[in-house]
């Protein structure tokens, strides 16, 4: 589906015939989030810094995280319900790989929603250490897990303004606001919002002749929008806010540690995840990386004739999400 045709009720249309065939993926992924995070969402547990949040003695605004001020106030969360919290965190945790998946495909070509594509998208997503880290901080969560479906909504409005620029150029001005939300709420959404290009690129040119042209305009749009997002975002902050400490600067120890030091710790984080250490690590990501790497070997191989400038920028695209989780 073109994200751009109007065909019987356009886009709204498309994404709400897409949740009705993965009515019981989205379930399954439902039940799934509770089962992971309820007992921590669902106690007396106040979170981490929560009790600070309450008594006023923590801005956010200075540290460059304006984003989940406003996301706050938007969902009510201003003045902090724990109970209203936990619901709003399982909620965007389903959400968000929901969305995300209506966005690949509306904009990403397919002909058919898949049911266990979301399943696993969406498993792999809840399940992931990353997010069980985030719920614990459950004065941030809520708006942390928005700004994701708030990524999903940004990809699809820069892909729909990339199918026709000029006259689409508002779609453009909205995804570049949107970032400003996305990346205020927490720096490291910079990371999910680029995988999530990467897969749209993917998804639309694995299947499909392209010429090198084609694809590196594809890659400068996009990555040209991100580009404005970010900066505006630092702008803004430097220009308004930020009158603390950088957030992200200040999480980074490369400036005590030294290179050598720093890229022993972060060797020693990689191997980590490549061998069992619970209750995080399965010890299977190489393998899923291997694999991942060897079925598009093969589909580049067999799938016809193949310029070999279009191959590289896919591999690249897919070693790009595949290491993604490092940074």
């Amino acid at each position: 589906m073109d994200v751009g045709k109007r065909e019987k009720g356009g886009v709204w249309s498309g994404l709400w015939e897409y949740c009705r065939r993965v009515r019981w993926s989205a379930v399954f992924l439902a039940v799934l989030a509770f089962l992971t995070h309820g007992s921590v969402l669902f106690s007396q547990r106040f979170g981490i810094d929560t009790d600070f949040i309450m008594n006023g003695s923590h801005n956010f605004e200075l540290i460059g995280r304006q984003g989940l001020v406003w996301l706050a106030k938007l969902l009510g969360l201003e003045w902090f319900n724990l109970y209203y919290a936990q619901i709003l965190a399982l909620l965007f945790v389903v959400l968000a790989p929901i969305f995300f998946g209506a966005l690949f495909f509306l904009a990403g070509g397919r002909k058919e929603p898949a049911g266990w594509a979301l399943a696993a998208l969406g498993s792999s997503w809840i399940a992931s250490p990353f997010w069980a880290a985030q719920i614990y901080f459950l004065n941030q969560s809520p708006q942390v897990l928005f700004a994701c479906v708030l990524a999903a909504a940004g990809l699809f409005l820069t892909e729909y303004a990339r199918r026709d620029p000029r006259g689409r150029w508002y779609a453009v001005l909205a995804a570049v606001g949107l970032m400003n939300v996305i990346f205020a709420c927490y720096q490291v959404l910079t990371v999910v919002y680029a995988v999530g290009a990467a897969a749209l690129f993917l998804l639309g040119h694995l299947d499909r002749e392209r010429s090198v042209r084609q694809q590196l305009g594809w890659l400068f749009f996009h990555g040209g929008c991100f580009l404005a997002g970010v900066l505006s975002y630092w702008l803004v902050s430097r220009r308004f806010f930020l009158g603390g400490s950088d957030y992200l600067m200040s999480q980074m120890a490369w400036g005590e540690t030294g290179f050598w030091l720093g890229l022993r710790r972060c060797a020693t984080a990689v191997l980590a995840t490549l061998r069992p250490g619970p209750p995080y690590y399965s010890g299977c990501y190489g393998v899923f990386v291997l694999l991942f790497l060897g079925v598009t070997l093969w589909h580049l191989a067999v799938s016809g004739k193949r310029r070999p400038g279009s191959g590289i920028l896919i591999l690249l695209a897919e070693l790009f999400v595949a290491g993604a989780p490092y940074l």
